[in-house]
């Protein structure tokens, strides 16, 4: 269910941030995986990303930014759900912005209706388009309180949340939404000595329940959400695994992309192309399936059908990680934006190979490179052979 609650394991005892190990790309992976994005992130570098450790220093301030960097959404931090958006009344309702503020600004010089945030540069692609679905037809307004460029939070002159914002504004207007209607950034200066130096805890802020807002806005998504988020591939596909650790799909891309399917519902617009990933597979594919294993999210699977087998592609799954061109032994995989192909969206058989049993051991195997038997028994075949003609001589 879409407002299931996720448990992170806590990093350190004394601070918010979690961890999911399951959905670390690093930790599925420490030997193919180059994933640092929440290191890259982080402003004040208390991140340490090792091939089979996860290490959060002393200097984590709980500003949230690895979190929103994290494509698989492997981090949580406390106070970045999105509430229920309360309507307006009156005639300009639909014209008044939904502020989005830091928990720096005190309550006082809040408004009522402000969604809060540990810090806004928190604030995922995800996020901010779910947020934006929240709000319906009221426009998304993070308010910059001129306070970014000495927080330790703001890591340097852009506002922190701009890389994701601009993401975010893009794929909302292909999918629709009105200029007027995107998310931005309002200029709300407040005297700097109102500012604290450090975040306020989570404690001292109001709790606002997932649950309440996904069952207050979003009751009438669930067929949104089959098409969104198809967790299983379809019927004649058979999964196959069981050599890697098993496909978990990413959180952030989930919000993403029901974000936008919400939105679709009144621009009667699909979700952008720009959206997706598009994956190619060559004729050098040797169907290893090692992609198929290494893949995080199940967006590359096997299916199995007369006689043929090969891999199937979901780009709605695909975070763009590029784990399957690095572990390719052939180099046969190519990732790249969708752009604005729509043909690729969905699911799409990229390989096909012909299957039969092995006369030697009965195995069923991809028949290829005119192979009578399976790759296991030719090895043995070959190193028998070699065995033979080492003992014996070639003309023997």
């Amino acid at each position: 269910m879409p407002d299931q609650e996720i448990q992170y394991k806590k990093l350190r005892e004394e601070r918010p941030l979690g961890l999911r190990e399951d959905a670390c790309l690093v930790l599925r992976a420490p030997r193919y995986a180059t994933c640092r994005a929440c290191e890259t992130a982080c402003p004040v570098q208390a991140i340490k990303v090792g091939e089979i450790t996860f290490e959060l220093g002393d200097a984590c301030i709980d500003c949230g930014r690895c979190a929103a960097a994290c494509p698989m959404g492997a981090l949580g931090l406390p106070g970045f759900v999105v509430p229920e958006v309360k309507p307006v009344q009156g005639e300009l309702s639909s014209a008044k912005p939904v502020p989005v503020e830091c928990w720096k600004v005190p309550a006082e010089s809040s408004l009522p209706d402000a969604v809060r945030v540990p810090c806004t540069g928190g604030l995922s692609t995800g996020r901010l388009v779910e947020l934006a679905a929240a709000a319906g037809d009221r426009p998304v307004q993070i308010w910059d309180r001129g306070w970014c460029a000495a927080c330790r939070a703001g890591g340097g002159p852009e506002h922190p949340v701009s890389g994701a914002l601009e993401a975010a504004r893009g794929l909302l207007a292909g999918a629709g939404v009105r200029p007027e209607k995107l998310p931005g950034i309002a200029f709300m200066p407040l005297p700097a000595q109102l500012m604290p130096a450090e975040i306020p805890s989570s404690t001292s802020q109001q709790t606002l329940s997932r649950r309440g807002f996904f069952s207050a806005f979003m009751r009438e998504t669930t067929a949104a959400i089959d098409q969104v988020r198809p967790l299983a591939p379809k019927s004649e596909i058979r999964r196959k695994r069981g050599f890697e650790r098993t496909p978990m799909p990413s959180r952030e891309r989930e919000r993403l992309l029901l974000g936008l399917s919400i939105l679709g519902k009144s621009t009667d617009k699909p979700p952008p192309s720009e959206a997706f990933y598009r994956v190619q597979i060559s004729q050098a594919c040797r169907s290893h399936n090692i992609c198929v294993g290494i893949c995080p999210t199940g967006a590359l699977d096997i299916y199995e059908e007369d006689a043929q087998n090969g891999v199937v592609f979901d780009s709605y799954l695909c975070i763009g990680c590029g784990q399957c061109v690095t572990v390719c032994p052939e180099s046969a995989i190519e990732l790249s934006p969708n752009g604005n192909d729509l043909m690729t969206i969905g699911q799409l058989r990229l390989t096909r190979f012909g299957v039969q049993d092995c006369p030697v051991c009965g195995q069923t195997f991809t028949a290829q490179g005119g192979s009578d038997c399976c790759p296991q028994c030719a090895k043995r075949r070959q190193l028998a052979s070699s065995a033979f003609a080492s003992l014996f001589g070639n003309n023997r």
